[in-house]
């Protein structure tokens, strides 16, 4: 007969939440919160050189760049950022605030190539999205999509040979046929807002983005409709998704926004202090019985007799190793009540292990 502890097999828990990836293969994240540091832990920060702060979509300040067609306004990005990719997507929030210009988004350049690859806006010689690579001009379908001064998420990908285009998150058109080669960046050679005549620089008036820039997301793969529509609609609900004190509870309905990061909390941001109490109780109660029971395993003959008809002794092993995995943290090969409990609020997040 088998012989398992009573709390062996009362505690399991299996929790299942599917959300798309959208950190997967991300190569460099701007948020522009202020700098052109990137959060991808990549460490390929970037520099400002004459774009001004701005609010961005919530209203909050400072959390987004606006640039002027001068020559002058744009971002310098590592060019290794983008070098030798032959796919790669460009996820990004925008406003065009102009169209008497070619409105050149992005420009990568090299020493013997200064157009070696572009993304430009231009309504002036096309219509609208565009992608340059050398001197071969490749147009999406999407005049007029980007006219209303607003913000709008794009995604612009290439996946070999292919190139896809995004606008708050619904496809645009055709899929493009592009030269399947890999980009090719000189170093100092990728900017953002600005076409360049040489390697990072030669700036011409007319020739620059002209328009606000947020959430700038540079990926290594094609992303996938379902990761496209999570960074939509991740910003579009009418207010700020911003947490300063990670707690779960976005800033604006958070009415304790100094909490110290890892306390459980309500849905208004503050300490779950009758959550504590319980624990607090319920721990007092499991110490109690447990010293009153110290080192004492318990056998349900009718369960042990019940699992035997169920599942064969490999079956049993297997799921008693599994549950030991999650539940015995002290290495003695039983769980105790406390032990349980324990587990379970590491697994919730409550407590680290």
């Amino acid at each position: 007969m088998k012989s398992i502890t009573l709390f062996t097999l009362l505690f399991s828990l299996s929790v299942g939440i599917s959300y798309a990836d959208i950190n997967e293969s991300l190569i460099a994240y701007y948020p522009l919160n202020g700098n052109c540091l990137d959060l991808s832990g990549n460490e390929n920060n970037g520099t400002i050189n004459g774009a001004t702060l701005i609010e961005d979509k919530f209203g909050n300040n400072d959390h987004a760049y606006i640039f002027q067609d001068n020559a002058i306004d744009h971002f310098l990005l590592p060019h290794s950022v983008l070098n030798t990719l032959q796919t790669f997507s460009f996820s990004a929030y925008l406003t065009i605030e102009s169209f008497n210009n070619s409105n050149n988004l992005v420009s990568c350049a090299r020493t013997d190539h200064d157009n070696s690859f572009i993304i430009q806006y231009n309504q002036i010689d096309g219509n609208g999205w565009s992608l340059w690579f050398g001197d071969s001009q490749f147009e999406f379908e999407s005049n007029s999509i980007m006219d209303d001064n607003q913000w709008h998420h794009v995604v612009i990908i290439k996946q070999l040979s292919i190139g896809k285009l995004y606008i708050d998150g619904i496809k645009i058109g055709n899929d493009l046929t592009l030269p399947e080669q890999s980009l090719k960046v000189d170093p100092g050679g990728l900017v953002i807002g600005q076409d360049q005549d040489c390697v990072g620089g030669c700036f011409v008036t007319h020739q620059g983005w002209e328009g606000k820039i947020d959430e700038l997301r540079i990926y290594g793969i094609a992303l996938s409709e379902d990761k496209i529509n999570e960074l939509y609609s991740k910003f579009m609900d009418d207010c700020s998704y911003i947490d300063l004190d990670k707690d779960g509870v976005i800033d604006k309905f958070d009415e304790c926004p100094n909490t110290v990061q890892g306390t459980a909390v309500n849905n208004n941001g503050c300490k779950a202090e009758t959550l504590y109490l319980q624990i607090e109780e319920l721990l007092e109660k499991v110490n109690q019985l447990e010293t009153a029971n110290s080192n004492k395993n318990y056998t349900i003959s009718e369960l042990n007799s019940k699992i035997d008809s169920m599942f064969t002794l490999e079956q049993t092993q297997k799921m008693v190793s599994n549950i030991l995995n999650w539940g015995d943290l002290n290495g003695d090969e039983r769980i105790g009540l406390e032990e349980a409990i324990k587990a379970l609020m590491i697994t919730s997040g409550i407590i680290e292990k």
